[in-house]
């Protein structure tokens, strides 16, 4: 390609791209100036979540889209705020208060059961014995009868010295998954407590 040519393109180009200018973008009048609620919904792998329940004040009035969006008009509602819940099976129900003055931006990270397990050993780590206890009561709360999660709050009522329900739990346990040798060593060590 000659030299001509080149600058004729990069001149187009030029023109082209400060033609489109975004103070255009930025003087736009909104005709709809009632307050909004701009929402996003992820877990906490950052994904975002699909078909997650919005709620306001109780009353389902949204659900996500696949990007985990979501829009509400805030303008009908005659109070200075609202409660808004995002919930989502599998997820913990997440609730915030949003103003109903101008447009918000309201973002939603849902954990599920195996993210709180996951909060709960990097506690555990950390000798934050009750925070590690309050994640495993919120992950056993999502997922009831995961085993993996009942043998790790038996790990982390050993670590508080709360051995005989630590015992009771693995004894459960034991009884649901027989001749498993890690539950069976557990129990016999918590035996000398």
């Amino acid at each position: 390609m000659n030299k001509k040519v080149k600058i004729s393109m990069l001149v187009f180009l030029c023109l082209a791209f400060f033609s489109c200018n975004s103070t255009k973008i930025k003087n736009v009048e909104y005709k709809d100036k009632s307050p909004s609620a701009l929402g996003m919904v992820y877990d906490y792998s950052n994904q975002p979540l699909a078909d997650a329940v919005v709620k306001v004040d109780g009353a389902v009035i949204a659900r996500t889209d696949v990007q985990g969006r979501f829009i509400i008009d805030l303008g009908k509602i005659k109070k200075n705020s609202v409660m808004m819940t995002v919930s989502k099976d599998t997820f913990e129900e997440q609730s915030t208060e949003v103003l109903c003055d101008s447009m918000q931006i309201v973002y939603f990270r849902l954990p599920n059961a195996q993210h709180l397990l996951d909060l709960a050993e990097s506690s555990l780590e950390n000798h934050l014995l009750d925070e590690s206890y309050d994640y495993v009561k919120r992950s056993l709360a999502l997922s009831p009868e995961r085993a993996d999660i009942l043998y790790f709050k038996a790990i982390v009522l050993s670590r508080q010295q709360q051995y005989a329900e630590a015992k009771e739990i693995l004894r459960e346990l034991n009884a649901r998954m027989p001749n498993n040798k890690n539950i069976e060593d557990f129990i016999t060590k918590l035996e000398t407590y």
